[in-house]
């Protein structure tokens, strides 16, 4: 029942204004062009990013003081403590399965690394992110581009893709790309048919609350005899 206001690429201006919000809440860097025309209709633009687990439980107690529930934020992130203490738990002597994290849309795939989101949730899950040492990227530095021969080499057990789009599409395209490239085939996760999609609403965007979810699911597919 909440009033659309645009996406964090676009935002509607007008459905804002007739809102009247005490507060914006925006993505760093994205929204930093909007601060102008926020302020100009009279709100404050509170602008986070979120690369880590960390992060995501830095943006629940900044919101926990916003909304004056200090109590309940302190809640929330005592819950995902105990998720990851969990999880690390779980995988400290285990063989880490060697994992291709790959965000994209249609003709424009990008590794995610070690310093994004879901790169981040990855190890925390108890994966190898086999794009580590891939250099970033100028303006995405969380991201690098596909080395198709170090990716070969590395021999991944699973490529998951994130997209916010159309995951059927995304994953379409890039099976029809890796398959006009043999030497993808040689790769342990297209052999076993280990290529999949993840849920857009938990690795396609921040899932902020939810990331205990994005957490679980993760380590499921990473260990699914468990």
């Amino acid at each position: 029942n909440v009033q659309q206001v645009g996406s964090t690429h676009e935002v509607d201006l007008e459905k804002i204004t007739m809102l009247k919000p005490d507060v914006v809440l925006g993505n760093y860097p994205m929204n930093e062009k909007d601060i102008p025309a926020i302020e100009g209709v009279g709100s404050q633009l509170l602008l986070t990013g979120a690369n880590s687990v960390h992060d995501i439980q830095s943006q629940i107690t900044l919101f926990g003081q916003l909304l004056q529930k200090q109590a309940q934020a302190v809640k929330l992130n005592q819950q995902i403590d105990q998720q990851v203490a969990k999880l690390q738990k779980e995988t400290a002597s285990a063989s880490k399965p060697k994992v291709l994290l790959v965000y994209g849309a249609p003709a424009t795939y990008m590794a995610a690394l070690p310093n994004s989101l879901s790169g981040n949730i990855l190890e925390a899950a108890g994966g190898s992110n086999i794009a580590a040492d891939f250099p970033g990227l100028q303006n995405f530095p969380q991201y690098a581009q596909l080395n198709t021969e170090r990716i070969i080499q590395a021999d991944p057990d699973y490529i998951f893709i994130m997209t916010h789009g159309n995951t059927e599409d995304v994953k379409a395209a890039f099976i029809k790309e890796m398959q006009e490239n043999a030497a993808w085939n040689g790769i342990r996760a297209v052999k076993n048919n280990q290529v999949e999609v993840l849920p857009s609403d938990l690795f396609g965007t921040n899932p902020g609350t939810r990331v205990t979810k994005a957490l679980d699911l993760m380590h499921q597919k990473l260990y699914p005899a468990k």
